[in-house]
């Protein structure tokens, strides 16, 4: 049986209305930080448009059925692109692809009414579609110029699709370049049928793609919004508890060494008394950064309570665990909060404890340290206290306090 290829052509131009106009309607459902959906439903439209002009082709105008038509499909595909960058947060200037579409037209009516050549157009046309499309692959894979292979199934298979969809239009390239093909654009063959085939790839499978890479980025949002301390922008108390009981297992495994230190502003409740809780978020804001800058490799920082924060210090034992604090505990001292009255000085106590064999569990080793951090406050604050040697732990510890206040 013979395929035909305007009504394939005339599919193509249905399933690129469909599609564009559905991802508009599910557009509005994602949040602001997830981009390029709107664009790509543009570029649907716009397939959809050049499509149906092709479709026409010999019913009107050759201007519109083949200059403007192939010039919209090639818009539309760079259109593809640029919703790529959106999506992946990268720039993407318009400009020199403004001028490359109007000397893409201006090469299309050449090859139309002064010097009439199908298999110029069709190479033009094919190669645009190979690049850009190869680019889309090869942008998820390299976004931001080195390679980061993706760990979704969905992002790997919109790789391999557009590389497949891209070497399906190499292939009609090469063919027009090496064969003597067709002066009838509806005539069917192999080539013919893969380059379609590529484009249907395009159009449907790879636009279903992008809305599943779209609400695989918005679930990785919702996951780091559970892990994360809006205020501070560092692992909350329930992340940094987990992580370090992972990392409290390895220790207690391998024997090697592992230090915590809490750590606590000094008379928060009289700056949210003075500043107002909205300078009491800055204070906490200018400590995390000041901390977050002296944190070495493998250290982990999280809030633990209202002013309190958690460190957890792989490979690190009491001596060296005491050095950092006292780094930190400087920096702090010296980064004064700016407000309008004038700058006021920040100090930070800490608590320090090295893993013992009576610590039972990441909770045992937290409550040593908090000891410890109690008395660095009622030695007078601004201080750094290490943790008394561990003893074994009663059944009926008490919970750990939060947010303490002194």
């Amino acid at each position: 049986m013979q395929l035909d290829v305007r009504t394939i052509i005339c599919l193509i131009a249905l399933s690129s209305l469909m599609t564009g106009l559905a991802m508009f309607l599910v557009a509005g459902s994602f949040p602001e930080q997830v981009q390029g959906i709107r664009r790509w439903a543009w570029a649907c439209l716009v397939h959809s448009l050049g499509w149906s002009l092709i479709a026409l082709r010999g019913a009107i105008p050759d201007a519109l059925s083949i200059v403007a038509a192939n010039t919209l499909i090639a818009a539309a595909t760079i259109a593809n692109f640029q919703a790529l960058l959106d999506f992946l947060h990268l720039r993407f200037s318009p400009r020199p692809f403004y001028a490359f579409l109007l000397v893409m037209a201006a090469a299309l009516a050449f090859w139309t009414f002064e010097a009439p050549n199908m298999s110029a157009r069709i190479v033009l046309m094919s190669g645009i579609s190979a690049i850009f499309l190869g680019l889309c692959g090869t942008r998820l894979l390299f976004p931001r110029g080195r390679i980061e292979w993706p760990e979704g199934l969905t992002q790997r298979t919109m790789i391999l699709g557009f590389w497949g969809c891209s070497l399906a239009a190499a292939v009609r390239t090469w063919h027009t370049l090496t064969q003597a093909p067709s002066q009838n654009l509806f005539d069917f063959n192999w080539v013919e049928g893969l380059f379609y085939g590529g484009i249907f790839i395009q159009i449907l499978m790879l636009t279903f793609g992008f809305l599943l890479m779209c609400n695989e980025q918005i679930i990785g949002e919702w996951k780091r919004l559970a892990t994360i301390d809006l205020l501070t922008g560092i692992w909350n108390r329930a992340a940094i508890e987990k992580s370090g009981n992972h990392t409290f297992e390895q220790a207690k495994r391998s024997g090697a060494p592992l230090s915590i230190l809490l750590g606590d502003i000094d008379y928060f409740k009289s700056i949210n008394d003075t500043l107002g809780h909205e300078g009491g978020d800055r204070a906490l804001q200018l400590v995390v950064n000041t901390l977050q800058r002296f944190l070495r490799g493998g250290d982990i920082m999280g809030r633990f309570g209202g002013e309190e924060f958690l460190f957890i210090a792989p490979d690190t034992a009491a001596p060296d665990a005491m050095q950092l604090a006292e780094r930190l505990r400087l920096a702090v001292s010296q980064t004064p909060l700016e407000n309008t009255g004038g700058a006021m000085s920040l100090t930070v106590s800490f608590g320090v404890a090295q893993l013992g064999d009576a610590d039972e569990n990441l909770s045992a080793l937290i409550r040593r340290a908090d000891a410890a951090l109690y008395r660095a406050k009622a030695e007078g604050r601004n201080r750094v206290v290490l943790s008394e040697s561990p003893t074994p732990n009663p059944q009926n510890a008490a919970p750990l306090p939060l947010g303490r206040a002194i």
